[in-house]
């Protein structure tokens, strides 16, 4: 998915500055991770600061606490805070791999009743691409957005929509889009 300029509001926003603004680090594999799940940068690096914030200020107000009932609580909660800012930093991480095979499931599963749309929609004596483009629109779905934007696109540009298709596939890692391209 093709990232724009605009930069969301609120929350999101705060998330897309931190990854663009201070430069934090996306591989491509949490961009796709992140598509298939329909989640935006912003919300992926808000989820990170949230966790890390956590992290560093539970041992924190822990020492506060004692602080406050009169012990001392020595120096192991601030290096418990560092530990917990640097664990709560990929939490975030573990959460979005830990969900990407319910995902990718979720949306090979979708394909297969794409697919059955679109043999639907042939049958009613649609064109091929009319038939994908009408398939892909049944469904609010990330993949099938991104489906049906591609197509849109291809439509747009009067090109045949197979390469598009192909692109996603890649784009998404989904083989199974790039079969139906082929087919």
């Amino acid at each position: 998915q093709v990232e724009t300029d605009t930069r969301p509001a609120g929350l999101e926003g705060l998330g897309h500055q931190l990854h663009r603004g201070i430069g934090l680090p996306l591989t491509q594999t949490q961009q796709r991770l992140l598509n298939l799940q329909g989640r935006t940068v912003g919300d992926f690096f808000v989820e990170k600061l949230v966790w890390t914030l956590a992290g560093l200020l539970l041992p924190t107000l822990w020492a506060l606490t004692q602080l406050l009932l009169g012990r001392q609580p020595g120096l192991a909660p601030f290096g418990l805070a560092l530990l917990g800012g640097l664990a709560g930093y990929f939490i975030a991480d573990l959460r979005l791999r830990n969900g990407a095979e319910q995902h990718r499931r979720a949306a090979i599963d979708g394909m297969h009743t794409f697919f059955d749309l679109v043999v639907l929609e042939r049958l009613a004596n649609a064109s091929a691409a009319q038939a994908a483009a009408n398939a892909a629109s049944i469904s609010d779905a990330p993949l099938f957005r991104r489906i049906s934007s591609g197509l849109e696109r291809a439509r747009m540009e009067q090109s045949q929509p197979w390469d598009e298709l192909r692109r996603i596939a890649d784009e998404w890692n989904v083989a199974e889009l790039s079969d139906f391209a082929d087919v």
